[in-house]
């Protein structure tokens, strides 16, 4: 038998109070940020042969940041690229890269990165994460830079990330070739991958 009814709803009235709340602040004082393709570049280059570079353009990615405008330490990102969009000027080469000597597409169509951990060294920002590339997950770490823009002072209008970072292919299977490929002589093996990246409030 309850004694006091009136004790009992105020209860529930906070406890669901409390949860309506947890849903509406962001966690650590983070904001959500939507990466904007159409004003973003995911781009990747390799060595190839002796002094030439195999240049490519991952046309389709989407992502989220969780910035922290207080301490940027707090912040976070997700990103996720589709293997079958990548464009180099010579379309042999794309399918090359998207076949299942390389990226193999239709297996492994994304590519992702969730970065949690964001440190700051000697001035400049460091994020580590976990990299998901042709099904292998390894952590990976890199410095980058990220700007705030306001069109007025009291919110950010918009979010500019830059980095790069290189990543062994071999460590993640990626072949170029069975029989060429011995000690990275005909392809190199570190892959440099850099961004350029505007994220706006998620609306």
């Amino acid at each position: 038998m309850i004694k006091n009814p009136k004790i009992k709803e105020k209860s529930i009235f906070a406890l669901l109070l409390l949860i309506n709340v947890a849903f509406i602040l962001p966690s650590n004082g983070q904001d959500k940020y939507t990466i904007e393709p159409d004003n973003s570049a995911i781009t990747c280059s390799v060595g190839y042969l002796v002094a030439t570079k195999l240049k490519g353009e991952f046309k389709d990615f989407s992502g989220v940041i969780h910035y922290n405008p207080k301490d940027i330490t707090k912040s976070s990102v997700f990103i996720k690229i589709k293997t079958a969009s990548i464009e180099t000027k010579k379309p042999f080469i794309n399918r090359l890269i998207r076949s299942k000597r390389m990226l193999n597409s239709k297996l492994h169509p994304e590519i992702t990165f969730a970065g949690k951990s964001v440190t700051q060294k000697k001035g400049k920002y460091y994020i580590k994460g976990i990299l998901d590339l042709h099904g292998i997950k390894q952590e990976v770490s890199f410095a980058f830079t990220i700007k705030e823009f306001a069109e007025k002072k009291s919110r950010i209008s918009h979010l500019i990330s830059k980095g790069s970072c290189f990543v062994n292919r071999k460590k993640f299977k990626v072949v170029w070739s069975k029989l060429f490929d011995k000690g990275g002589l005909l392809v190199r093996n570190n892959i440099l991958i850099q961004w350029n990246i505007t994220a706006v409030p998620e609306k």
